[in-house]
């Protein structure tokens, strides 16, 4: 506010701002930034002249909330907390010269800001880098999980040639390679450990003591319904593929949990067209096979995070490509009626998320974890146009079919910020059906990664950073998880 009673343009103060920003993460890059607002002014109090500039502050509150956006920064809105009713002035119950606070309007701002600030004592997380990924730009979509302290990251695609805004073609990988998790943690290295018994990705993946499930999926063919156990041997140092019961149907884009000894499988694309299976393999009765249950769903779930607590099981996000719809809901399955029913809204700091993406795990503490994730509103939007061209397709409307394929293409070429894809460490509570943001990561901020959780961290690996583009980079995120 100084800096704007002195005349400096917006545009420098933003750019002191970005500065400030950029020193903080590449100084002390474990530290948590929170950008607020600058507050009002009330000029009525015929003081602080020079600072009573209500459009040159609004429009700085503009940017700095644009640079919260850019660098994945909580933002504070102040301002709108602050200010009168219908008016640009800052409201007379807190100030008694129009710039300067009185108590009430500290203990305001104190009330505002307590939501958002974590006590050490509740939660405290860092997060340190993992090797690059051996395949050159990086996967997404892979199978991913953890057996004898190994991380094991099997198949994937991304567009190794021509990049996806250009019209390149997608490329399914085979490999397997495993990072031990147990030994030299400082350098850690990737191991090829064979490979897949195809190229395959967006199937769903499920660690168990004696494996990693790999269930299901989609080859540059067709989707696949084959499912395999891929385990490491100790004593030969190398990964070994069983293959286990396939699914009755082809599979591909669904998610999976372990509840019990059972596999759950839950959501996706069927190759027989169906959209409320759901699958179930009991590890104890391999030779049964795959059962279906017939649920009450009603919309296709691509890209459902499903995830397993005690005798519960649920299903959040996801969303159904042909309806253009995105969902921000999670729900529970009644194994007594075979019916899944609402059980809690997706939504931090009153805003919808999809879950789009993301990744789970569920903490010994009962609270699930989420992690990245495709920004809601930005991915409806996206899926509208698709919807709209297929409309236009069928109706043969020739200057709509060409100004959507325009919108596509400014689409996929925006800035990987303007995306805004999740960088938060969400939790979920399945009693209080409370969610909570325990922390912005900017390595979180990705969709389709290899997500695991060992028992004491979660491993990220590959994902993209925007449509079509991956990353080779990896993360290791310790934390201590708060008891609600």
């Amino acid at each position: 506010i100084n800096d704007i009673a002195r005349n400096v343009p917006v545009n420098i103060i933003r750019g002191n701002l970005e500065r400030i920003i950029l020193k903080i993460k590449e100084e002390t890059p474990k530290t948590t930034l929170y950008l607020q607002s600058v507050l009002p002014v009330n000029p009525d109090f015929g003081k602080f002249s020079g600072h009573m500039k209500p459009d040159s502050i609004q429009y700085l509150n503009t940017q700095i909330e644009e640079l919260s956006r850019k660098y994945s920064v909580t933002y504070i809105d102040l301002y709108s907390h602050f200010v009168e009713s219908d008016t640009q002035k800052l409201s007379p119950e807190f100030t008694n010269d129009g710039l300067h606070l009185l108590g009430a309007g500290y203990l305001h701002w104190a009330k505002l800001i307590q939501t958002y600030i974590k006590e050490e004592k509740k939660m405290h997380t860092t997060i340190d880098k993992l090797p690059d990924y051996p395949i050159p730009g990086g996967i997404s979509a892979p199978f991913a999980g953890v057996h004898q302290n190994r991380l094991i990251i099997a198949g994937g695609c991304n567009f190794p040639d021509i990049p996806a805004a250009d019209g390149g073609k997608k490329k399914f990988y085979d490999n397997i390679y495993y990072l031990d998790t147990s030994a030299d943690k400082e350098n850690p290295l990737w191991v090829k450990g064979g490979g897949f018994p195809h190229e395959v990705a967006y199937g769903a993946s499920v660690s168990t003591p004696d494996g990693l499930i790999c269930i299901g999926g989609q080859t540059s063919e067709s989707p696949t319904g084959d499912v395999f156990r891929l385990r490491f041997n100790t004593s030969l140092g190398k990964i070994e593929t069983e293959r286990l019961p396939s699914l009755p149907v082809a599979v591909f884009n669904a998610d999976a949990t372990l509840l019990g000894n059972t596999i759950y499988l839950a959501g996706g694309v069927s190759s027989d067209g169906l959209v409320n299976s759901l699958y179930s393999l009991n590890l104890d009765n391999l030779s049964a096979g795959w059962k279906t249950i017939s649920t009450n769903l009603e919309s296709q779930r691509q890209q459902p995070v499903v995830f397993s607590h005690g005798k519960e099981l649920f299903i959040a996000g996801g969303y159904d490509e042909h309806n253009a719809l995105v969902f921000s809901d999670v729900l529970l399955f009644d194994f007594s009626v075979n019916k899944w029913c609402k059980h809690a809204d997706i939504r931090l700091d009153g805003q919808p998320m999809a879950l789009i993406g993301a990744g789970s795990a569920v903490t010994d503490s009962g609270l699930v974890l989420c992690v990245g994730g495709v920004n809601y509103n930005r991915f409806l939007a996206a899926l509208q146009r698709i919807k709209r061209t297929r409309e236009a397709t069928s109706s043969n409307n020739l200057a709509l079919l060409e100004s959507l394929k325009q919108e596509g293409k400014v689409y996929m070429n925006q800035p990987v910020e303007w995306y805004l894809f999740n960088p938060s460490l969400l939790a979920f509570d399945t009693k209080t059906n409370k969610w909570e943001s325990l922390g912005n990561f900017q390595e979180l901020a990705r969709a389709g990664a290899g997500i695991v959780w060992n028992g004491k961290e979660l491993l990220i690996v590959g994902g993209e950073i925007k449509p079509g583009v991956r990353t080779v980079t990896g993360s290791r995120l310790i934390t201590l998880i708060p008891s609600w």
